[in-house]
């Protein structure tokens, strides 16, 4: 702040300082001021006496005067009207929704069009947030301030989100594959609850007195059909507790009949002079899934092959 003063040549100036409070009718200079103490300095150039606030606060808005002093008898002066100083900060405005945040970055000055922001949380930048509003999802106790991004030395006070503590809602229930599980198979079951305190988590099976798992995840490897049933998800912190439900089933495997059961047909090739066997077409060939069986062997046409079914039995040529 500056300003202009005119006295006579034969006046001499013996103080000259700026003040904003009276007390006991006497101006208040700035250096002797405890809410200024460190942060305000004079300059005079001819005639201009220059005022310089640092660290500038809202607290700081007001009217500032100049007040000088001569060796005249009641030669005291003071500058009216003065010089206005008016200030704003930015602060976040906050919109929730659980543990949901719309922020906005406010001013009750004009900004200039398009004007650029930063954010901060926790005290760290946030990269590539540059418009006055954000959102995001916030912890206990995170905290949020804004800045102008040619002003960012200046950031607004920030704002602690805080967490209403509650107990878990209804816990949420999912199995992975959801397709069928099939036995020898591996299966996932996931559990997860709305809480504050964060929820502890544990796993029953239905008709079953102790837990079968604990923990958010609870991995079932090499499955059998004793897994099926009903799996009870607990979620619980210091406010209360909540439970859902989830049925698994798993489908029994389907295993290949050993060479040993099948039945056989033979019959011999002319050409070859060789007698081969064969399942017995009206039975059902193994599926794709299936492990194959080892290969029937091959004999010649004048051997007899010894039935798996009937080991004291032969075959003979007619």
């Amino acid at each position: 702040m500056k300003n202009h003063v005119s006295y006579p040549s034969t006046t001499t100036v013996q103080k000259s300082f700026w003040f904003t409070k009276v007390q006991d009718g006497e101006p208040v200079d700035l250096q002797t001021d405890s809410q200024y103490t460190g942060r305000v300095t004079y300059s005079s150039k001819s005639k201009d006496c220059t005022l310089t606030i640092t660290n500038v606060g809202n607290s700081d808005s007001a009217v500032y005067k100049f007040r000088f002093i001569t060796n005249h008898q009641d030669g005291s002066y003071t500058g009216d009207p003065g010089v206005t100083l008016s200030l704003t900060d930015l602060h976040v405005g906050t919109s929730r929704y659980s543990s949901w945040a719309d922020l906005t970055c406010v001013s009750s000055c004009t900004l200039p069009p398009h004007s650029s922001y930063i954010w901060f949380k926790n005290g760290e930048k946030i990269p590539r947030k540059t418009s006055s509003t954000y959102s995001d999802y916030f912890e206990y106790a995170d905290s949020y301030s804004c800045a102008l991004q040619e002003h960012q030395d200046f950031p607004s006070p920030p704002v602690a989100l805080i967490l209403n503590k509650h107990a878990p809602k209804l816990p949420s229930v999912s199995v992975s594959p959801s397709a069928e599980i099939v036995e020898g198979s591996s299966v996932t079951l996931t559990c997860s609850s709305d809480a504050n305190p964060a929820a502890n988590y544990t796993w029953f099976k239905e008709d079953e007195d102790s837990p079968t798992a604990s923990g958010q995840i609870f991995n079932i490897n090499n499955t059998s059909p004793e897994h099926s049933g009903h799996y009870i998800c607990i979620a619980q912190n210091t406010r209360g507790r909540h439970n859902s439900t989830v049925h698994l089933t798993v489908l029994e495997g389907n295993f290949p009949e050993s060479p040993q059961s099948q039945q056989l047909v033979c019959h011999s090739k002319p050409q070859t002079q060789q007698l081969v066997c064969e399942p017995h077409p009206s039975l059902p060939r193994a599926s794709a899934n299936r492990v194959p069986s080892d290969p029937v062997p091959v004999l010649p046409s004048n051997s007899a092959p010894v039935l798996p079914n009937d080991p004291a039995s032969m075959l003979s040529r007619a």
